[in-house]
């Protein structure tokens, strides 16, 4: 399809359709590799061909993009190339505030829950501190979770914590907007995010979030007065620490009290729409095309 249609750029979002790309350089085809995740040279040790090609695209790429200080950082140390910082946009009129409901105090976490360093299990031990200091809290996961992992996060809490979980399910891709609105906090305890777009979508929909300070995260969690950032304490399979995590939910349930918080969080999560970062990525092939 490249060798044939007659495009101007093409922006890749994976090696394998930055390899494609690559072949038809000598056409003269231009394109653009965005790293979609956290370039880590040790990753690809089992899978050597996948590092031949991930290589093959950095070097016949005419701009190598990522989505966070992180994924730079790692992308010169491990393959030595100088990248260019541009994340992804989010929609701000799909995600936006809603009605805040009367009713107990909502931590949601919104993603694939199945996936162990997303660190569902770490929120799970840390919800019993919680609740001895929020009492009417409940704690929400939306995202695919299998019952292996339902029965792992229950049994990683007491009973009456137990009690105030909910498993929502994958539900639909539109009543996100109403999830993060009715929550009080937005919680991802994850570690090698490469961005965390569920803490931004959640920003937009005025409502404050916690993340681990590790990743791309803390590209998004910059200012305390939209949330609280923790120590993850390790960098492993998944976080571990509890108690800070427990402590920056408990900080950010009260921030998401004042009345002003939701109002940051929108402005915050402006900054990174389609109005700010779009013309930059429109510069950016304009760029490269006039090369």
């Amino acid at each position: 399809a490249i060798v044939k249609d007659d495009f101007d750029v093409v922006h890749c979002m994976s090696h394998f359709d930055a390899a494609g790309a690559g072949m038809g350089k000598w056409l003269g085809k231009r394109y653009l590799f965005h790293v979609a995740g956290i370039p880590v040279k040790s990753y690809f040790r089992r899978v050597p061909l996948d590092h031949l090609m991930f290589s093959f695209s950095l070097r016949r790429a005419d701009r190598v993009l990522v989505s966070s200080r992180c994924a730079l950082d790692f992308l010169k140390k491990d393959f030595k190339i100088d990248g260019a910082l541009l994340p992804v946009p989010v929609d701000l009129e799909r995600f936006k505030p809603g009605k805040k409901r009367k009713g107990p105090r909502k931590i949601l976490m919104a993603g694939n829950i199945d996936e162990v360093r997303k660190g569902a299990g770490l929120l799970a031990r840390s919800f019993s501190v919680i609740k001895e200091n929020a009492p009417d809290a409940v704690l929400q996961f939306s995202g695919q979770t299998s019952e292996a992992t339902r029965h792992r996060i229950l049994s990683l809490m007491p009973a009456s914590a137990a009690s105030s979980v909910e498993f929502l399910g994958v539900g639909e891709a539109g009543g996100m907007s109403r999830l993060y609105s009715e929550a009080s906090v937005t919680v991802l305890p994850a570690v090698w995010e490469t961005f965390g777009m569920v803490l931004l979508e959640s920003l937009a929909c005025g409502t404050p979030v916690v993340g681990a300070d590790h990743g791309g995260i803390p590209d998004i969690v910059s200012d305390r007065r939209v949330g609280r950032l923790f120590d993850p304490g390790s960098t492993g399979p998944e976080a571990v620490n509890a108690e800070g995590l427990a402590e920056a939910v408990l900080e950010a349930l009260e921030l998401s009290g004042r009345e002003e918080t939701a109002a940051n969080c929108r402005d915050h999560a402006v900054e990174f729409g389609w109005d700010k970062l779009g013309p930059k990525y429109e510069s950016l092939y304009y760029e490269v095309i006039s090369q």
